[in-house]
């Protein structure tokens, strides 16, 4: 079902091999899962980037004076507030790094074939018995949007290096009110992928201070689920939040996302399709908001609709929203899960959060997946396509 004032709510992608349809679920399929009592809630944040200002670099991240977050702490300490405001379902605290206590190596698992000797996410952001991680912070990444004005994805076959075309074989056509405005009706500019990475400051960092979503993050690796993704069986967590800029570029999950799944049953973040993410004061407490109105709701659109709740941000100029989603543009909550089966999948997509507190040992492959996005426009009427 597709709604206008909340675009693709309900509307799903699944996708296996070259097939992909659009299914809207109707059903509560819940594959076989293995006790497990996993509480846990990580959060780490970054507002101080001062320290990493023009650091002798000649590529990202090269931070200017001022881009320091002054919101990102506040966030993933609201977001916790908000969980544990009344906690019907006992989550825990496990933890709250913030800035210069934020490593990089955090991040990244350290089995993973290229892993550097420092990563450690087995300690920090993927630990047994953690059911949510948390972060906030600034993000890099080289895709973005180009000056090539497309369509549809077809025209977008020019990435300019280091970028690539996605699993398509071409770039992605996002046609958006301000593309819209700008080139007349039905166009867009072409976007293509490179590896987001998540954006650390501190001086024990050992990747550059860059936590990039491939090769080596991989997350919710379990003794229930094998070491299929080759990151061993020592992680855990089940839903990661993470939002930064560049989170992911419209549309590429496939490409982007799909290589953090090891066992993680739910990913969440931010995807601006022009602008950019907001430093959001009011990110953290909305998207949690949804379990404490009701610990029985699904986890999935309480973070995708949560973004019509968030106030701040410049929003997107043209769209006729009345929201503004913590975006300084147009933009979306997307959280999505990759399955070894249909009915994992299914069974993800419909998940309540107490279900983040058992290992889905289905949870072995990536051949099938679901996605959701509540944008602040209408993507039905300014669409984008190919990429993935």
């Amino acid at each position: 079902m597709v709604n206008a004032h909340c675009p693709l709510r309900g509307t799903l992608r699944l996708r296996s091999g070259p097939l992909c349809l659009a299914a809207v679920i109707t059903s509560f399929l819940v594959p076989a899962r293995a006790l497990a009592s996993n509480t846990g809630v990580m959060l780490e944040s970054v507002n101080d980037y001062s320290s990493c200002d023009g650091v002798g670099c000649s590529l990202p991240p090269c931070f200017n004076p001022g881009d320091s977050n002054a919101n990102a702490n506040a966030s993933a300490t609201a977001f916790w507030n908000q969980l544990s405001s009344t906690n019907t379902l006992g989550f825990t605290h496990a933890g709250a790094w913030q800035d210069g206590n934020v490593y990089d190596t955090d991040f990244l698992d350290p089995e993973t074939y290229q892993a550097n000797s420092n990563d450690n996410d087995t300690w920090n952001f993927d630990v047994a018995g953690y059911a949510i991680s948390f972060y906030q912070g600034h993000g890099i990444g080289l895709g973005n949007q180009t000056s090539q004005v497309c369509t549809s994805g077809s025209n977008c076959n020019n990435p300019p290096a280091p970028t690539t075309v996605g699993t398509t074989g071409y770039g992605s056509c996002v046609i958006t009110p301000p593309t819209v405005s700008t080139y007349g009706a039905g166009k867009g500019t072409c976007w293509y992928t490179f590896t987001p990475a998540i954006a650390t400051c501190s001086k024990s960092d050992s990747n550059n201070h860059l936590a990039e979503l491939s090769p080596n993050m991989a997350f919710g690796e379990n003794p229930s689920v094998g070491a299929w993704a080759g990151a061993g069986t020592n992680g855990g967590t089940a839903l990661a939040i993470v939002h930064i800029s560049g989170g992911l570029f419209p549309w590429f999950p496939i490409t982007e996302w799909s290589p953090v799944f090891a066992g993680l049953q739910i990913f969440a973040g931010v995807m601006a399709t022009s602008g950019d993410v907001g430093d959001s004061s009011q990110f953290g407490d909305k998207v949690a908001a949804p379990y404490t109105a009701n610990p029985s709701s699904h986890v999935i659109p309480s973070f995708t609709d949560a973004i019509s709740s968030i106030t701040d941000g410049s929003g997107c100029p043209g769209s006729g929203f009345s929201y503004v989603g913590g975006i300084n543009g147009c933009g979306c909550h997307v959280a999505l899960t990759f399955s070894s089966t249909n009915a994992s999948a299914t069974a993800i997509y419909n998940e309540t959060w107490s279900a983040l507190q058992s290992t889905n040992s289905s949870q072995t492959g990536r051949s099938y997946w679901y996605y959701r996005a509540n944008c602040n426009y209408n993507p039905t009427t300014y669409p984008w396509t190919n990429g993935l």
